[in-house]
């Protein structure tokens, strides 16, 4: 049976096909990755043969490889662990001498087992491509490609392939089973402590340097290629998109087409730059796994062509900005292995485990966090445009208030020289006020002392008259008083 829902990101609005037991549970969109609870619904339709369907956000079991497409894609396969008549699939019994117990999951090109070994008397995770996928030797090159890559890697948190081979038209590859469930599934439970978040990432990242020193490059690190088993160990597994680097099998992939999940792809992956995708690719993609356990969700979110561009372009936010309980060297940790350039991650996953075994054992880090002038170094090279127009538009606004403030200052020089003489002419004024006062009272003083002089000139002259008046001189007594008009 199945049920037709749309995905609930309205950026995405993916039309999907899900098995009805998944009605009234959470599910992972296979396009832009969100997690939403899937409706029951309205009807129930018998799933076609073959068909593909996405998965669940709880599978009880998950194996190696068992939903990962072989290129670019976000799909994720349902991990059902029913016999194959109750999960509507046709009945395979045996797939060379594997004994095929169970599907588990199934991808674009690809079919996944639990099967039974009785040569080695073993389960096995059975990888088996889909007829009809395989038509040519790149194709078969490509889905071979895991055994090649991982047959002779040797690490207890890689898991381990045993074989692989062709039965008629099926080509398969064996690997371990690993009892227990996907990393991503660990997430959406949301039980992990960052003790542990940091001891699952630190083993990983010893796994990748494990594989890095042996020229095995994973490209698609990603909590739903990590097994948790039963007693909380992680698994690397999947390693259907990697490439020895030295032997050249990058190119068979195209060059400018990105290969790998998006919401965990490096910058340089993004861009589909084949030849520039290495070690330090996968410490990016662990990176965001790390980023992802602390704070719940990628770094950047969308379709997937907008994800591949935020990567390429966008400084995601720090973890700590998001949630304020993550500790400042953690969140360090993070950023550092999320550098948009190369050189400005970790040397190695090997030193990315070691910061994480120091954070861990309550000792300082070796990363240092980027500073203000860094940061924006960093911005202008990743948006030359942008940044060359906002220079411009700071250097048009410093000429602008240079010379606005220059004209300040000359209006502000030409009003205090005003005022300086205003304030000359007013105190000359003053002067010239205080000159006149001066010269009033010299003229008061002038007249007073001519009518002075003429009292004493009548005193004298009366005097003169008394005397000659005295001496009877009464004809020059009044010649002196009565002065003869000249």
């Amino acid at each position: 049976m199945s049920l037709q829902i749309t995905c609930r990101n309205p950026a995405c609005g993916a039309a999907l096909k899900l098995n009805d037991s998944l009605a009234g549970k959470k599910v992972r969109c296979p396009k832009c990755a969100k997690i939403f609870e899937a409706e029951a619904p309205a009807t129930l339709d018998l799933p076609r043969e073959n068909e593909t369907l996405p998965l669940p956000s709880t599978p009880r079991q998950s194996i190696v490889g068992s939903a990962t497409p072989l290129h670019v894609s976000n799909s994720n396969t349902l991990i059902d662990d029913r016999p194959l008549m109750a999960q509507g699939v046709p009945v395979i019994e045996r797939i060379g001498r594997f004994q095929i117990r169970t599907k588990l999951g199934e991808g674009a090109f690809g079919e996944v087992f639990r099967a039974y070994d009785p040569q080695l008397d073993r389960e096995v995770a059975l990888k088996v491509a889909k007829p009809g996928t395989l038509t040519t030797p790149d194709r078969i090159e490509r889905f071979l490609r895991e055994a090649k890559s991982a047959a002779n890697l040797r690490h207890p948190n890689i898991v381990p392939l045993f074989d692989t081979g062709r039965d008629g038209a099926r080509y398969f590859i064996a690997s371990a089973f690993i009892q227990g469930r996907t990393l991503e599934a660990e997430l959406e439970e949301g039980h992990l402590t960052q003790t542990d978040t940091a001891r699952i990432i630190r083993k990983l990242a010893e796994a990748l340097a494990y594989a890095h020193s042996q020229g095995i490059i994973h490209r698609d690190v990603k909590p739903a290629n990590v097994m948790i088993d039963e007693q909380g160990e992680p698994h690397l597994m999947d390693f259907g998109l990697a490439a020895r680097a030295e032997s050249g099998e990058e190119k068979l992939t195209q060059e400018g087409v990105a290969m790998g999940t998006p919401a965990y792809m490096a910058p340089e992956q993004a861009k589909g730059e084949q030849e520039k995708v290495g070690p330090a690719s996968d410490q990016y993609s662990l990176g965001c796994t790390l980023y992802e356990m602390l704070v719940g969700h990628t770094p950047f979110s969308g379709a997937p062509a907008q994800q591949l561009f935020l990567h390429q372009t966008n400084i995601p936010k720090s973890p700590r900005s998001l949630n304020r309980g993550v500790p400042r060297d953690l969140d360090t940790v993070v950023m550092k292995c999320l550098e948009k350039e190369v050189g400005k991650r970790y040397a190695d996953c090997q030193e990315l485990a070691e910061d994480l075994r120091r954070w861990a054992s309550g000792e300082p880090i070796t990363a240092r966090r980027a500073g203000q002038v860094e940061r924006l170094v960093k911005w202008t090279k990743r948006n030359p445009a942008v940044a060359g127009l906002m220079a411009a538009v700071v250097l048009v606004s410093i000429v602008g208030g240079t010379i606005s403030y220059l004209n300040y200052r000359q209006a502000q020089t030409e009003a205090t020289n005003a005022k300086k003489q205003e304030g000359i002419a007013q105190t000359e004024a003053a002067n010239a006020k205080t000159q006149e006062g001066i010269a009033i009272e010299k003229a008061d003083l002038a007249t007073k002392e001519a009518k002075e002089s003429r009292r004493l000139l009548d005193l004298s002259r009366l005097r003169s008259a008394q005397a000659d008046f005295r001496n009877n001189l009464v004809q020059v007594a009044h010649d002196t008083l009565v002065p003869r008009p000249s």
